[in-house]
């Protein structure tokens, strides 16, 4: 029954919106979305690792997202080789429609905890292209975590693709 209520749900929102909207692309991306990724050390040439399940986006009207982490809540030790058990914060962001790159751009960003103590930040920004059918969003990804006193802890690059939840 779930396959049918997801299909449903979107032709009733399709529906309530006016052709305009439907046709414009900075209101394609509006909806939540899950995502997954692989990155790696940037200038890393090798294979990039399987792609995993990362967050779920929400893309809002007037170009702001959130973003609800898949992070495991009780934390993994050692992330990046920060020492402790680390812990991170859901992020919020920022989103829009590229007209001469036809494509979408985002950024969001994140609070990192290490043993419960505030320890930087992360940022997270993506390109991407959304397929015909409306459904997926895929591109390229580059994040850094920055500590406290602003130094960067890690640059990763790599691939994202999400797929159209709500």
């Amino acid at each position: 029954m779930k396959l049918l209520i997801l299909p449903l749900a979107t032709s009733l929102a399709l529906a309530a919106m006016p052709a305009t909207a439907r046709n414009n692309p900075e209101s394609q991306l509006i909806g939540v979305w899950t995502t997954s990724a692989a990155v790696q050390p940037c200038g890393n040439s090798g294979p990039l690792p399987p792609l995993t399940p990362i967050n779920v986006l929400t893309f809002h009207a007037g170009g702001t997202l959130t973003e609800t982490t898949l992070f495991p809540p009780g934390g993994v030790p050692n992330v990046y080789g920060v020492l402790g058990l680390n812990t991170r914060g859901d992020g919020t962001g920022i989103w829009g429609y590229v007209s001469w790159h036809r494509d979408y751009m985002l950024s969001l960003r994140f609070n990192w905890f290490v043993d419960g103590v505030y320890n930087g930040y992360q940022v997270v920004d993506r390109t991407m292209t959304l397929d015909p059918t409306g459904q997926h969003i895929s591109g390229s990804v580059q994040t850094t975590r920055y500590g406290v006193n602003g130094k960067v802890l890690a640059s990763l690059c790599g691939q994202a693709t999400s797929d159209r939840a709500l």
